[in-house]
């Protein structure tokens, strides 16, 4: 009892140091990406002492979570219900054990609700403690060290305190091995002779794998119910281990993105998979571009323009084009890539486009306009200057269905003034989006006739979900007025997606992969947000 009420008045002196700190002009560290820790967040020096307190009780987590069934809680003695302003929220308490009863130490617990997100650890005897939850239904997941992914809907009451106790499965590790019919390690010998920087990895299930599953831009498709590790530098033909979630027999895969290069079954009581690969085998998955790049005026090639094409975590490089304004692109892994195109003073091309196994995309000719900044103002409800992230997608380089390319952001400046870097005459569609979670998304002609204003106003939220099959890609676009798309996402795999957009009726379209329109229709936007079903 004696700990239990040391780690409630640590908590409490630690998220009061941090109040008085705020008052005082100093604020702490915050949230990163919106991500609630179960520990207090970096505390100023009025707090440090109260905050190492915190941290010594927190490491004492487990042994005092597995006492509070015997004991009545501080905290329930107090107020026995969720109260909207208590900074703690929620207390979730309870144990994490393998499907033996033993416990599961280390274990990584994960609440996810809307756009609320807590964190949570486990201690050495299993026990955990969460805080900040709120009434409602959460996806909590639970991931350990030698086990099977653990995932379920949690129902968080408005009691103040809860408890939950959770099972693992352990599951069955494969070393994975890829080498060439000479013995060599695959993955070098890729990077060195073909220069592919796209990692090989392994999938694992109890059925057979297709030969391919649906394209994506990330450099590695995610498939199977085995968990993959990888070795950061595979050398002497170790690629990585997987963590079958049922004991063989099973199926492993190895893949480059979403292209199946060789699949093997895995029997009982074996713990290695070796894939003997010819080099020719992999060559003839890989594909190349083509382009010219020219003045949009005067149609003559632009010198020192520069052409990449790279998966969507893998930006960079890219080589210069010749003398003609003509670049080749060779040995692309299959599926999307994203195109950029750079030249001095120059506007900046940045889209998606497929390569194709054992196939050359001829691009055409690229023209490329003097750079044209498209400058505005994102305002608040009342006309007044707002801060935001500014992000914007050139339409006219979406020539078909594809997610908008959204890695580039504008500064806004304390009178809510932003402008956009690397554009060039057209139409491009911008979205602001503020730490309170308003939004403002608008579509613009560059030069525009009238100010470019983005008035922000409470964001809803459209979740979008979509079939159990990964032999599907799907790309929703959703528009604005005058039918002028504002949004576009693709969903990839099977969770579900989520975009915040202003209220109101909003018209959409869902294309698949091979860019075949398969639904359309409207969507109703307001405070309580909405689902798009994807069929």
């Amino acid at each position: 009892m004696t700990k239990w009420l040391a780690w409630i008045v640590a908590m409490e002196a630690v998220l009061c140091a941090v109040l008085g700190a705020a008052v005082l002009g100093r604020e702490g560290a915050p949230d990163v990406d919106g991500v609630a820790d179960v520990r207090a967040p970096a505390t100023p020096p009025a707090a440090v002492t109260a905050a190492a307190s915190a941290d010594a009780a927190l490491a004492q987590a487990s042994e005092v979570a597995s006492q509070s069934a015997a004991t009545s809680s501080a905290r329930q003695a107090a107020r026995a219900k969720y109260q909207s302003d208590d900074l703690l929220g929620v207390m979730l308490t309870g144990t994490v054990r393998w499907r033996d009863g033993t416990p599961v130490g280390g274990a990584s617990l994960w609440a996810a609700r809307d756009k609320q997100n807590v964190r949570g650890e486990g201690g050495p005897d299993g026990a955990f403690a969460m805080l900040r939850l709120t009434p409602g239904e959460w996806q909590l997941t639970v991931r350990a060290d030698g086990a099977v992914d653990h995932a379920q809907a949690l129902v968080v009451t408005d009691d103040a305190e809860q408890t939950l106790d959770v099972t693992l499965d352990r599951s069955f590790p494969v070393r994975v091995l890829a080498v060439t019919a000479d013995g060599k390690d695959l993955t070098t010998v890729l990077r060195t002779e073909l220069g592919l920087s796209d990692s090989l990895v392994a999938a694992g299930q109890g059925h057979a794998f297709p030969e391919r599953f649906a394209p994506t831009d990330y450099g590695v498709v995610f498939v199977g119910d085995a968990k993959w590790h990888g070795e950061m530098n595979p050398k002497d033909g170790l690629l990585g281990t997987l963590r079958l979630a049922a004991a063989p027999p099973a199926h492993v895969a190895l893949l480059l993105r979403h292209v199946v290069i060789e699949q093997q079954r895995v029997e009982p009581g074996h713990g290695e998979v070796r894939f003997v690969v010819a080099l020719d085998a992999v060559k003839k998955l890989l594909g190349s571009a083509t382009v010219r790049v020219v003045d949009a005026t005067t149609q003559l090639p632009i010198a020192g323009a520069r052409v990449a094409l790279a998966t969507s975590n893998r930006f960079g490089g890219g080589q210069p084009v010749d003398d003609e304004g003509r670049a080749r692109v060779e040995n692309l892994s299959p599926g999307l890539m994203v195109l950029t195109i750079d030249a001095k003073d120059r506007e900046a091309l940045q889209t998606t486009v497929r390569i194709e196994p054992g196939a050359t995309l001829d691009l055409g000719t690229i023209a490329l306009d003097k750079a044209l900044p498209l400058a505005g103002r994102v305002v608040d409800a009342a006309g007044k200057p707002a801060t935001a992230e500014v992000r914007w997608t050139e339409l006219k380089w979406r020539t078909t269905p594809t997610e908008f390319v959204t890695n580039r952001g504008a500064r806004v400046e304390a009178d809510g003034t932003f402008s956009l870097w690397g554009t060039g005459p057209g139409r491009i569609a911008v979205s602001a989006h503020a730490p309170d979670g308003q939004v403002a998304v608008g579509v613009f002609d560059n030069p525009p006739a009238q100010p470019v204003v983005l008035q922000l106003q409470p964001g809803c939220a459209l979740k979008i979900t979509r079939p159990r099959d990964p032999s599907r890609t799907f790309t929703v676009t959703v528009f604005g007025p005058g039918r002028q798309p504002v949004a576009a996402i693709t969903l990839e795999r099977e969770h579900p997606a989520m975009l915040s957009l202003p209220a109101g009726r909003h018209a959409f379209e869902v294309h698949d992969d091979t860019g075949r329109l398969t639904q359309s229709g409207d969507v109703d936007l307001g405070a309580g947000g909405a689902t798009l079903e994807v069929r």
